[in-house]
């Protein structure tokens, strides 16, 4: 009885040996997998892009009169706000036209307001005396005519007497017209089309008197907006002509230039937001302009993305994501996908691997949106190179 007692016991640790070596085996053939939890979640739907940084606006600033350059107060680099003072004139002989054109403007002034005003009482009197001596003057004229009348009638004086005789009572008599005109003029005032004409010309001075003072106030060069001097064109000393570029200043806000295709120029429109990425910086970014002719040698249409901060510089080449739609549903890493006769992945299931061929109908990046996985399914994204199907899983979270 003993002796089978003691082969039972022998047999029973051998049984138990043999469970736990298996156990172990067990343990040992199962594949290490990460695995992440299936949700439904809203992604952005991206027309992708490359673009170049720029300044959004450079301004070329120039005089607008001709002239010798007398300051200049930036240097490349600097930075100003708008309405910073960047160059002056030489306005010595600027000033000396606006004195002229002040004078011309008080002459013209004087003559207009003398016609509205009338003649002085002294000038009438002067008038009148004038009127008096014309008028003597051509009596005396007419008596010594109708004399050398007689005397050449009787053959005493020659014919060229006569005559003289003749052209000086002409004469009196249009000096006579002549001064009653003016002692009218003086009695009755300007005439209406007189004071028309003392008028354009007054406006005419003060015309000219203002554009030779903007000429004075635009000798000074200003900056238009505000950012940094790219260029400095001219030196104190140099002369230069209207209207030519002295100093090169580019805004601090940057714009993003993209060539966009015509097949995806409908989904794009102004006010639209996108996303900008380079260097591993992310900022936002809105449509500003769209052109509506392409570009001859791309054939594709410029569109200017205002980008705020300091993420970019000036030069750099990013990446533009236009947000032309929202899509939510199940979002399945490309890693995770396993490409055979069909597209398949691999869920955890009480952990076992099982294969479950994906559908899909967007791709966004590097993940798509999948049309046949449920959520809180256990996806399985690492690990998946030598898994198959019903392999024992040791699940990583």
């Amino acid at each position: 009885m003993k002796k089978v007692l003691i082969i039972l016991m022998a047999i029973a640790l051998l049984a138990s040996g043999c469970t736990g070596q298996e156990a172990q085996a067990d343990e040992n053939s199962a594949k290490t997998v990460k695995v992440m939890t299936l949700e439904s979640a809203t992604e952005n739907l991206t027309l992708d892009y490359y673009g170049v940084v720029t300044m959004e606006k450079v301004n070329k600033v120039a005089f607008k009169s001709s002239g010798t350059i007398e300051t200049v107060s930036v240097e490349i680099g600097d930075y100003v706000e708008a309405g910073t003072v960047l160059a002056s004139l030489d306005t010595t002989e600027l000033e000396l036209a606006l004195d002229m054109a002040g004078a011309q403007v008080n002459a013209a002034d004087a003559q207009y307001e003398k016609a509205q005003n009338g003649a002085a009482p002294e000038d009438i009197e002067k008038a009148a005396l004038n009127v008096t001596k014309a008028q003597d003057a051509y009596d005396y004229s007419v008596t010594n005519f109708a004399r050398a009348e007689e005397l050449y009638a009787d053959e005493i004086i020659s014919q060229s007497d006569y005559e003289s005789a003749q052209l000086e009572v002409n004469v009196r008599a249009s000096d006579l017209k002549q001064a009653e005109e003016v002692y009218n003029q003086a009695v009755n005032g300007t005439r209406y089309e007189d004071l028309d004409a003392l008028s354009a010309q007054a406006a005419q001075a003060e015309a000219n008197y203002a554009l030779k003072k903007t000429a004075v106030d635009e000798a000074v060069l200003v900056a238009p907006i505000s950012g940094y001097v790219l260029d400095v064109l001219y030196e104190p000393g140099e002369i230069i002509a209207a209207g030519y570029p002295v100093v090169v200043v580019g805004s601090s806000e940057k714009m993003v230039k993209v060539g966009v295709s015509a097949k995806d120029l409908d989904q794009i429109k102004p006010g639209m937001t996108a996303e900008i990425e380079a260097n591993d910086s992310v900022s936002t970014a809105t449509v500003a302009y769209i052109s509506d002719m392409p570009d001859s040698t791309t054939h594709t249409f410029e569109v200017g993305l205002s980008v705020s901060g300091d993420a970019f510089s000036t030069g750099d080449v990013v990446t533009a994501k236009f947000i032309v739609d929202e899509v939510t549903g199940i979002w399945v890493p490309l890693t995770a996908i396993v490409s055979g006769t069909t597209d398949y992945v691999f869920i955890n299931r009480d952990g076992v691997a099982e294969k479950t061929d994906i559908s899909f109908e967007k791709v966004v990046g590097t993940q798509v949106l999948a049309t046949n996985l449920e959520d809180n399914s256990q996806l399985i994204v690492d690990g998946i190179k030598n898994l198959y199907p019903g392999d024992s899983l040791n699940v990583i979270e």
